[in-house]
């Protein structure tokens, strides 16, 4: 990461909000210098979405079906070339979701399509990409805000990208579509629930 990126960022925060990052990386056990970079990458995302959280009353979440989708989910659903890669059931439980639900997408995940859309991997441009996910009310990108960090805390052990997919799930109350089972075992070990889902194509 580059200093100057880093000065940038600094600059924008307060001094508390400086030490409060240095404590949560210290926590989940990267440096500073990447977890003020994904504050960087998710302030140039500059993702905005009316349909927050905050906005729907806990009944209407609660009768809604909540999906978080990994990276190649995401690109395989959207992509219909692709869908022979999606199981019959996360195939399923999207489809529902998109009749009276919404999918979560961690932005981790956005990132991580981005790389792969680079490297030539999907002939989804990243530009229709975020044109799909911006303009429908089915998603929500979950940003990396003090709220997500918290929910990093608990599931060490798995590796940057899979521990802040695997909190997007937990701190949305979601289920977690994804073919990744290191995911789902790794935060069953700790006690902790949540369900993943993929089963027969695995």
């Amino acid at each position: 990461m580059a200093t100057n990126e880093l000065s940038v960022l600094e600059i924008k925060l307060a001094g508390p909000q400086i030490d409060f990052l240095e404590r949560k990386a210290k926590e989940i056990g990267i440096s500073k210098e990447e977890l003020v970079r994904l504050y960087i990458l998710s302030d140039m995302l500059k993702i905005s979405n009316s349909d927050t959280l905050e906005n729907k009353s806990g009944k209407e979440r609660m009768e809604q079906v909540r999906l978080t989708l990994d990276a190649h989910t995401l690109i395989w659903y959207l992509d219909e070339m692709l869908h022979y890669k999606l199981s019959k059931p996360a195939m399923q439980a999207i489809t529902k979701a998109e009749e009276n639900g919404i999918i979560y997408i961690p932005i981790i995940a956005i990132l991580e399509v981005l790389r792969l859309i680079e490297k030539g991997k999907f002939s989804l441009s990243f530009s229709e990409l975020m044109s799909i996910l911006e303009k429908s009310r089915l998603y929500q990108i979950i940003p990396l805000d003090t709220r997500l960090l918290s929910y990093m805390t608990i599931t060490q052990g798995l590796n940057l990208h899979d521990r802040l997919i695997a909190a997007t799930a937990i701190f949305t109350n979601s289920i977690l579509i994804s073919k990744d089972r290191i995911i789902g075992q790794a935060v069953k070990d700790k006690g902790i629930h949540l369900e993943v889902l993929w089963s027969d194509a695995q």
